[in-house]
């Protein structure tokens, strides 16, 4: 009884895999992560239906669209495209590719942290598992109000445009009355018979770009926040050890040794994972954040081009989750390295001189393993941390002063 009682206060790792309303509503869920039937202690995704319905209207929208520059390009017909737009779902949808091409190493390291997971109260205790929920729903009820509302008024801002500027079925609809824009075929997009059917279109591929988007935040954010959860544990275990136990020398010295030996295999596994949490993030981190400094310089330039509020406050939300949530994920970056660092910290300032000659070489090996510090990187081209996030904005900067110009 008192052992079912520890079980229901556990904290599990899916319980850090929360989706949105929306995407729960929608059925556009890219993992559905569930308990194995024949192996409970495993995490496995029970189905790949999310992905399918996400690839459908990534790939029809995509489709349409492209389908449309080849038209305005050889035919001269009008474009019907709007440019902050495509330049937000392309940001968006990347992200949701690198999420389906790397859905096996997700569900890989996923497992792998699985394993990782204390199993009964005192362990959860010792890695402080609590105060790293409490803050992951602190942030999680953040991110999904934000992102509740920036759909809600995103979606419909331009319902309410069309119904109130419309003059009849003659009237021209204008991409300020269109959710996404883009092309249709049989000329849909100025059919006002069909304007609540492509409405109903843009939005569905509206949740499935930010479905993508929330979806890699999760993921990204919370294996983070476990590598630095076991990380700081460690680090408090290195902390606790006493040099001067390794000055005796009779039965207890075994156990001991065993112990740092334990703790130095730790730290190798943990260095592991890192490489393969990199290895996970490394292609979407180089990609992705190019393309949302060229979305954030659209914006911008969007915005400052015009004096409709309409379209100020249209792109405002968009433009401030870019920056916010590009800023979260470098200071992400930042973190882990800071995490790794205070691990070679703590192995510097224990009393290390005052244990046996044994202890001291074992300490010098271990100190410089430790000094290569953990970081997110993308081939060896761009690190991943605040420093990084300023150069993205300098970017942006520049691309915005150079459209300012022509």
């Amino acid at each position: 009884m008192e052992k079912l009682e520890e079980e229901e206060h556990l904290v599990r790792l899916e319980d850090f895999l929360n989706y949105c309303w929306f995407q729960k509503i929608s059925g556009l869920i890219p993992f559905y992560w569930a308990r194995d039937p024949t192996n409970p202690r495993r995490l496995i995704n029970s189905t790949q239906m999310g992905f399918l319905r996400l690839g459908i209207l990534s790939v029809a929208y995509f489709f349409f669209n492209g389908f449309g520059f080849l038209i305005t390009s050889y035919l001269g017909v009008p474009s019907n495209q709007n440019p902050p737009i495509f330049s937000i779902s392309l940001y968006f949808n990347l992200r949701g590719l690198s999420l389906y091409l790397k859905r096996n190493h997700i569900v890989r390291f996923i497992c792998a942290l699985d394993r990782e997971s204390a199993q009964n109260l005192s362990e959860q205790e010792e890695l402080q598992l609590k105060e790293v929920y409490d803050t992951y729903r602190k942030r999680y009820l953040i991110v999904s109000t934000y992102s509740h509302a920036s759909l809600v008024f995103f979606c419909c801002l331009p319902l309410g445009f069309y119904f109130l500027t419309n003059e009849g079925p003659d009237d021209y609809i204008t991409l300020d009355q269109q959710l996404l824009a883009g092309w249709l075929p049989f000329n849909m997009r100025q059919n006002h018979h069909l304007y609540m059917l492509c409405w109903t279109y843009d939005m569905l591929c509206t949740v499935c770009g930010i479905s993508f988007f929330i979806s890699f935040d999760m993921l990204f954010y919370v294996m983070q926040r476990q590598l630095i959860m076991h990380f700081d544990t460690l680090t408090r275990q290195i902390t606790a050890i006493d040099a001067r136990d390794s000055l005796v020398l009779d039965e207890e010295d075994f156990v001991f040794y065993a112990k740092i030996y334990r703790l130095a295999s730790r730290h190798q596994h943990l260095n592991d994972l890192c490489g393969m949490y990199n290895e996970i993030f490394k292609a979407a981190l180089l990609i992705g954040n190019f393309v949302c400094a060229t979305s954030i310089c659209l914006h911008l330039y969007l915005i400052t081009e015009t004096t409709d509020l309409f379209k100020i406050f249209q792109f405002l939300f968009p433009t401030l989750a870019l920056l916010g949530f590009t800023f979260d994920l470098c200071l992400r970056g930042t973190q882990l390295e800071e995490a790794s660092g205070r691990l070679q910290t703590a192995l510097y300032n224990q009393n290390w001189y005052m244990g046996s000659r044994k202890y001291r070489k074992l300490m010098i090996l271990w100190l410089q393993f430790a000094q290569c510090t953990q970081k997110l990187d993308a081939y060896g081209l761009i690190q991943v941390n605040i420093v990084h996030f300023t150069d993205l904005l300098q970017l942006a900067y520049r691309l915005f002063t150079f459209l300012k110009s022509q």
